[in-house]
């Protein structure tokens, strides 16, 4: 430490005079002046003011702002409310069908969407900003437990992170949720052929619902019925998701209600397998595991999207 403390002040003596001496030979030289080394330092310092600009803006962005810029007229806002219904369907859907408490989950989480979407869009006044930061708020915390029944390893420390910070930026939360689906999606359609057809119609339906969903910010004068289409193409691809969360319990059918309630019942599997003879048992082990099979969510076939 004494060797320390001494030498520090040696080498802090000869650091100054070292950059002056660089610089006064930039200087001398005729590199550069002290006007171009003063014009240096204020671009700099612009530099970091815009970036510091641009990145508020952007982190703006992901934070729902005002009212909104839909509902111009009542007729408008009940073609907003009637397609926001399509959102319960799924989730009503998604609840009968997914094998996996994360997959109800899912399915329980779209009715939420569908009422946050309805109570946005029959919002007026003062509580027309709260209605709109809900309906943020229900579909980034929709595409958590999206990621959460496609990724069933994932710790549920992230979910819980990403629930942490929906209230404060759920437009961040839901793009992240979404490039994590989307990733899965395509994954998987690449290594099931079965798949591709779902996974065609899903891109192209997202791709058109994010055109539209660009022109309702943009459009001047204001184009009829945009948000009202843009839930139909959202539900649409939103729709399509449950064939990768078919294939998810396929992969994982451990993790399955039906899975999960046998290990819970194992004496009585013991039991029962005494009774009726190992022969009988696994004949009908067999044909609950065949009952048990996922049949195709919706049928695309006819659309010549398989290949």
């Amino acid at each position: 430490k004494e060797d320390h403390h001494h030498h520090h002040p040696h080498h802090r003596r000869h650091d100054g005079p070292k950059r002056k001496g660089i610089r006064a030979a930039l200087l001398s030289s005729g590199v550069v002046d002290g006007a171009t080394i003063w014009k240096a330092r204020l671009l700099s310092s612009v530099s970091v003011i815009q970036f510091g600009g641009v990145a508020t803006a952007a982190i703006n962005c992901m934070s729902p702002q005002g009212p909104g810029c839909c509902d111009y007229n009542k007729s408008e806002r009940m073609a907003n409310v009637l397609t926001s219904l399509p959102y319960a369907a799924i989730g009503l859907h998604s609840i009968r069908r997914r094998r996996t408490a994360a997959g109800k989950l899912w399915g329980a989480s779209m009715l939420g969407v569908c009422g946050a979407s309805v109570t946005f869009h029959v919002s007026s006044g003062k509580w027309r900003d709260l209605g709109r930061k809900l309906d943020y708020w229900m579909i980034a915390v929709s595409s958590g437990l999206l990621t959460r029944a496609l990724y069933p390893g994932l710790p549920p420390a992230a979910t819980a992170a990403t629930m942490a910070l929906t209230p404060f930026k759920p437009f961040l939360v839901s793009a992240g949720n979404a490039m994590a689906m989307e990733s899965k999606f395509l994954q998987r359609s690449l290594q099931d052929p079965d798949l591709r057809g779902a996974q065609k119609l899903h891109s192209a339906a997202c791709m058109a619902g994010m055109a539209l969903f660009a022109l309702e910010d943009a459009s001047i004068p204001h184009v009829p019925l945009v948000h009202a289409t843009w839930h139909c193409l959202s539900a649409l691809g939103t729709a399509m998701v449950n064939h990768v969360l078919a294939d998810a319990e396929q992969l994982h059918p451990e993790l399955t209600l039906d899975a999960l309630g046998d290990g819970g019942n194992g004496r009585g599997r013991q039991r029962q397998q005494q009774q009726e003879g190992v022969d009988g048992w696994q004949q009908r082990d067999q044909q609950q595991q065949q009952a048990r099979r996922p049949v195709k969510e919706f049928d695309v076939a006819p659309l010549g999207l398989q290949n």
